[in-house]
């Protein structure tokens, strides 16, 4: 009779694998749930490097047309007293419609569309899913004094999983100056 010899694993085997996969996912799996992270940063910085060309272009334009008090060329905003996108005929205070019309101007060509997020905790049960949100409340966490400020909030990156929205890891966002032009990215202040 012939002998059949098992050809398998043993049990010492099985394990030493399993202990292995283990040690390889706790240390390799950190690095590709950082890299959603570092990813949704790097599509912010993106955004956040058009925005800052487009409203240098726009001054720059203003300039050359002779610092014109309305709004010209192919651009809907009127421009401050400085010459930056304000939006609206109201220059010293932002509004919604402002911030939405200098986000379409200074992303021509983009078609990217542009809901209202509240600046409140909570925000995240009451807007859609979309890219980017925008708010013109003025946030005194943010160091505003005056109503003068767009807020371009990065929900995306919140919604895809690379920041949580806590205060370890807010959301990334564009706050932008509609008297003096200045872009600066801050955090959006509160919880989702």
């Amino acid at each position: 009779m012939p002998q059949h010899q098992n050809s398998g694993f043993t049990l010492i085997e099985l394990t030493m694998v399993i202990i292995l996969l283990g040690i390889l996912s706790i240390t390799v799996l950190p690095r590709f749930i950082h890299l959603s992270n570092e990813a949704e940063q790097a599509v912010f910085d993106s955004y956040y490097g058009a925005l800052k060309s487009s409203v240098k272009m726009y001054h720059l334009s203003w300039m050359s047309k002779g610092n014109p008090s309305g709004n010209f060329g192919n651009f809907s905003s009127v421009p401050s007293l400085t010459g930056y996108p304000a939006g609206g005929a109201v220059l010293n205070t932002a509004f919604e419609s402002d911030c939405t019309t200098i986000w379409g101007d200074l992303l021509q060509g983009a078609d990217i569309s542009l809901g209202f997020i509240s600046a409140t905790n909570g925000w995240s049960a009451s807007i859609s899913k979309e890219d980017w949100m925008r708010s013109a409340s003025q946030i005194a966490s943010l160091g505003e004094s005056e109503d003068l400020y767009c807020h371009f909030v990065y929900t995306s990156s919140y919604f895809s999983g690379g920041f949580s929205g806590s205060v370890s890891e807010r959301i990334p966002t564009i706050q932008y100056n509609i008297k003096t032009g200045v872009l600066a990215k801050v955090s959006w202040p509160y919880n989702p």
